[in-house]
């Protein structure tokens, strides 16, 4: 029975639906890249591309969207202050112990949790919705949080945080490298975050940098408060398998992750976010009910609601495990 494949282009939308079960969740994770330190030690199709005579097929690229672990207790320092910082960091701690810091006359306690994984850069979809739960828990207590984790899992986990996590304040996530198993973070770099935080006018809630840079929106679209996504019944997340296009591409891998996957991000190197005429045949002919979600690999400024491939991937796999349908997930891509 025909089911539908759904080729997205995060830059815009052009959706063929219908509706499809999908498979329940998996895992899968990866990503990223960057580099820093010192202290202490010193991406508008053409229509024709997007076409398909495949109903669950999206190409997003053509308009402007409208939009292992346990977690360890928060160490409070005993001192009269009159705001917290919490600073929770991935696998690694971070290379300071200060429990209080003043900033601009005033004082904050600085209390510190970490999320237990010998691994920061192997962090799995399950990990990310045990991180959320584990950040919420302690906004009750904490004015600011400053989360630090591994330059190759950041924009994974900033994104899903956007996507998932409301808070009143901002919060940051610094991206760092790891030395002598400790983050490179420093009391200095804390100070810098929490003053960025406490004056920042970006309209997001959770901004990201790698460490020694200025914070910014983690997605060309902040997801407010009221739109978060309700995570609370989640245990992970669907498993979505990014592919990239190319000239002279035989398909292969294309045809592999469509049989091994709830999902696909197939990746164009061009802003139009025209495919392989090898990819579109089988986009087109696969009915597996697997989504395609297209994603130029370049970002188009002319568009307000760009995703990478890789925010692409995570939000794909957290509508899925929703149960979104074909509808659903057209709808995912234009809200967030």
């Amino acid at each position: 029975m025909k089911k539908n494949i759904l080729v997205l282009l995060s830059m815009g939308l052009l959706l063929f639906l219908q509706g499809c079960n999908f498979a329940n969740p998996m895992n899968y994770f990866k990503s990223a890249d960057s580099s820093r330190l010192e202290e202490t030690s010193e991406e508008a199709t053409e229509e024709e591309t997007s076409k398909s005579s495949n109903s669950s097929v999206i190409n997003t690229n053509e308009t402007s969207a409208t939009s292992e672990g346990e977690t360890t207790e928060s160490t409070e320092a005993e001192v009269n202050t009159e705001s917290s910082l919490l600073v929770y960091s991935i696998g690694n701690a971070v290379n300071t112990e200060s429990n209080s810091l003043t900033l601009e006359d005033k004082n904050y306690s600085v209390n510190y949790a970490n999320y237990d994984i010998s691994n920061a850069n192997a962090l799995e979809t399950a990990d990310l919705i045990k991180i959320e739960t584990a950040i919420n828990e302690n906004l009750a207590s904490n004015n600011y949080v400053i989360v630090v984790t591994s330059t190759q899992t950041c924009e994974e986990l900033s994104y899903f945080l956007n996507l998932t996590l409301s808070s009143e304040n901002k919060i940051a996530v610094i991206s760092t490298e790891i030395l002598d198993n400790k983050y490179a973070l420093v009391d200095s770099d804390i100070t810098n975050y929490l003053g960025q935080l406490t004056t920042s006018e970006l309209s997001g809630n959770i901004l990201t940098a790698k460490i020694g840079d200025s914070l910014e929106n983690v997605s060309t679209n902040p997801v407010s408060n009221e739109n978060k996504i309700d995570i609370t019944d989640l245990k992970d997340l669907s498993y979505v398998s990014i592919v990239y296009d190319y000239l002279g591409n035989d398909g292969s891998i294309l045809e592999k992750a469509i049989s091994n996957s709830d999902g696909i991000i197939l990746v164009t190197t061009n802003k139009s976010g025209e495919v392989s005429e090898t990819a579109s045949e089988i986009i087109n002919s696969n009915y597996s009910g697997v989504p395609v979600i297209i994603v130029s690999a370049n970002e188009n400024t002319d568009l307000s609601n760009y995703h990478t491939p890789t925010q692409s991937r995570i939000l794909l796999s957290l509508a899925l495990a929703k149960g979104a349908n074909m509808d659903e997930i057209k709808d995912y891509f234009t809200t967030y």
